[in-house]
């Protein structure tokens, strides 16, 4: 039986990617990469280390003059693109 652990037996054989927001998994699993989708991402946003995010996505589009369809799409896409951007710098 190998003492290594199944990650570690994962990363020889494979490249590994997380499909995941949680910023404190990839700080501890340290991944090559990370992707998201829409589920994923609105579950980060429920986790502290996104309010900060939030607060200036929110308030940006409350800023905004236009439609509010469309103002919400730009906040979502802001919000989503700021979880891209945290998970890249990690």
């Amino acid at each position: 039986m190998s003492s290594l652990s199944k990650l570690a037996q994962l990363r020889d054989l494979s490249v590994v990617v997380a499909d995941t927001g949680d910023v404190e998994a990839i700080k501890r699993l340290k991944p090559v990469d990370c992707t998201t989708n829409p589920t994923l991402v609105k579950k980060a946003l429920d986790l502290p280390v996104y309010a900060d995010l939030i607060e200036n996505a929110l308030g940006w589009g409350r800023e905004q003059a236009g439609e509010r369809e469309t103002i919400v799409h730009a906040v979502a896409d802001r919000l989503t693109v700021g979880v891209g951007t945290l998970l890249s710098t990690l």
